[in-house]
């Protein structure tokens, strides 16, 4: 059985709460493929939402080459952490704990990895106003993604009280 469909993969420019970029992809075992589109996504929803296929946003007028790239490496980074914890396991219940130790150490160091480039995703002021230059976005948004993203104390005070988020704004 051939697991396809398409699915947002790619999250970066990531402003907690309020938005972030990701790409529709055409996926195989949820490994993206080929890109359909990127998207600026409303993240008006509390907790992980994995393969959640009912999302807001607002397509972008270019492709997110960001998004592309980062989709594509965290892709191939869980295809290879699947793919050594499962030679680690089989090695370790076939042969010994020492053989098979360096695969499961791999696949430990790239899932580590993977997480890794979701801190990478992050917004920053300059992706923001380079976002901003690109996607006609509503103030109101932009304020509240500047807010959390710059590093002054106005918003290190936004970031310690509970804000509202955009969708409330509505």
């Amino acid at each position: 059985m051939i697991i396809y469909g398409k699915g947002l993969f790619g999250k970066v420019d990531s402003v907690r709460g309020v938005f972030y970029v990701a790409t529709n992809f055409l996926h195989i075992f949820y490994v993206p493929v080929v890109p359909w589109g990127s998207w600026l996504v409303f993240d008006d929803s509390p907790g992980l939402r994995v393969f959640d296929s009912s999302w807001r946003g607002i397509p972008l007028g270019r492709v997110g080459w960001k998004s592309i790239g980062m989709a594509w490496l965290r892709g191939a980074l869980c295809v290879l952490t699947g793919g050594a914890a499962f030679v680690g396991v089989t090695t370790v219940a076939a042969v010994s704990l020492s053989k098979g130790a360096p695969y499961l150490g791999l696949a430990l160091l790239s899932a580590l990895v993977v997480g890794f480039t979701y801190r990478l995703g992050r917004a920053t002021p300059a992706s923001l106003t380079a976002l901003a230059e690109v996607q006609e976005l509503p103030p109101e948004l932009l304020e509240e993604a500047r807010a959390i993203v710059d590093d002054s104390p106005a918003s290190r005070r936004a970031r310690a009280a509970p804000s509202q988020t955009f969708s409330e704004l509505e």
